[in-house]
């Protein structure tokens, strides 16, 4: 799977399931449906950094886009998606000290 588009991204990825096991898919679907993210989430305290794509952009986001990336950026354009982790923790480390 390279880093060619989303299409080639997609496509990877619908591979991969399709070689998975069955019974593991089920598994892993079923987990996601029924996690709860949002208890957790409210006990978290600390710095937090949220990267979207066009198709989660509004004008009223509180968010960092990467433009050209399909549901998968960090698969479509890693190294700028590696370039706002970076740039998020080394705020989070000067803010520290």
């Amino acid at each position: 799977m390279g880093s060619s588009g989303p299409r080639n991204v997609n496509r990877g990825y619908i591979y991969v399931i399709l070689a998975a096991p069955r019974a593991a898919v089920i598994g892993i679907f079923r987990a996601i449906l029924t996690y709860d993210p949002v208890t957790p989430l409210r006990r978290y305290s600390g710095p937090t950094l949220s990267v979207i794509t066009p198709l989660n952009n509004a004008s009223f986001s509180l968010h960092r886009l990467i433009r050209g990336t399909g549901h998968w950026p960090q698969m479509d354009k890693p190294d700028q998606l590696n370039g706002l982790i970076d740039a998020f923790l080394e705020g989070v480390i000067r803010a520290s000290r």
